[in-house]
């Protein structure tokens, strides 16, 4: 039974360890999408998006939800 309990103790610290490993990570992500957000009333850098396609342009964007709403609205009875 002691062996048992010695096990469940070890599982419990190696778990304990492992949360704290993550919490540690999400810490560090919201602390820089923080500083994003406050940077988000300066001028924008327009190489800093360079990485997404044009598939997530605002117009795109803006194009699939009207035909969205526009599938939506044809369903109505």
């Amino acid at each position: 039974m002691y062996t048992e309990l010695h096990s469940i103790k070890n599982t419990m610290a190696s778990w304990n360890s492992e949360v704290e490993r993550k919490i540690e990570s999400l810490q560090v992500t919201v602390a820089k999408l923080q500083i994003k957000v406050e940077r988000t009333g300066e001028p924008r850098d327009p190489d800093e998006d360079k990485a997404f396609g044009s598939e997530f342009s605002r117009r795109n964007i803006e194009e699939g939800e009207k035909t969205e709403e526009h599938r939506v609205h044809s369903r109505e009875p």
